[in-house]
């Protein structure tokens, strides 16, 4: 409102408030001082949002519900400039001071709005495994298909198989499985006759991973290729 107040839900940290004459906002007694302490530790960057997540959650932090505040409701309150004391109208007015208790100074709160940044750019750096052989790697051990799969704590990514042997599941590193592709791929020769097979087997196997026209129009690009890197290896009849 234009003097500071809060019409709606107070976040959390916050309590709304009100008497038969008025309304306002208090700082919840319990949370509100973690809310102060959570800025602080974020603003250190040793946390990503995800372990704050799991480690206000083993301090006994609950949402109202008494689960585990999630990872996308911290990224909104470390965003939330409520917290540094503001208030304003309607979403995208410019912020005005509001009439409730700060729970974080200016400084604390720019410094993780940087960390949070700073996360933001690692994870578009990251990454993703283009798994050659996604769908067609077979496990002897297990006799059957196995799925791909990146471990990205450990940066990591493997063919991975549902059974376990011995009880062990069943996982290949991805790179010792596709390094072994040059020289399988030298030595085959496809016949006119099996190049036929082949195309029918990849035109069903796209057919059935699609799943709507956009993953239809990937596929039939994918196969495209396909053709033309077979070309140069079909021989004779």
């Amino acid at each position: 409102m234009e003097n500071g107040g809060w019409p709606k839900q107070a976040p959390f940290g916050y309590l709304n408030k009100h008497d038969k004459n008025s309304a306002w906002i208090e700082v919840d007694s319990k949370n509100g001082a973690f809310l102060t302490e959570a800025f602080k530790e974020m603003a250190t960057g040793k946390w990503t949002l995800q372990s704050w997540a799991e480690e206000a959650y083993s301090r006994g932090y609950r949402s109202k519900y008494g689960n585990q505040i999630a990872r996308s409701k911290w990224n909104d309150i470390f965003h939330n400039r409520f917290y540094l004391g503001e208030t304003w109208v309607k979403k995208g007015d410019i912020p005005i001071k509001g009439a409730h208790k700060p729970l974080v100074d200016e400084d604390t709160f720019t410094q993780v709005q940087q960390v949070l940044r700073q996360h933001d750019k690692n994870k578009q750096h990251t990454k993703r495994h283009k798994y050659l052989l996604r769908g067609l790697v077979h496990s002897m051990d297990a006799d059957s298909l196995c799925w791909a799969e990146t471990n990205n704590k450990k940066n990591i990514s493997y063919y991975r198989n549902r059974k376990k042997v011995n009880g062990s599941q069943i996982f290949y590193n991805s790179r010792d499985i596709e390094d072994q592709l040059p020289a399988i791929f030298k030595d085959i020769t496809i016949t006119k006759k099996a190049h036929q097979n082949l195309r029918k087997e990849l035109i069903a196997l796209f057919e059935a991973e699609a799943s709507g026209d956009g993953e239809l129009k990937k596929a039939e690009i994918r196969l495209a290729k396909l053709e033309r890197m077979e070309k140069p290896a079909a021989t004779g009849n």
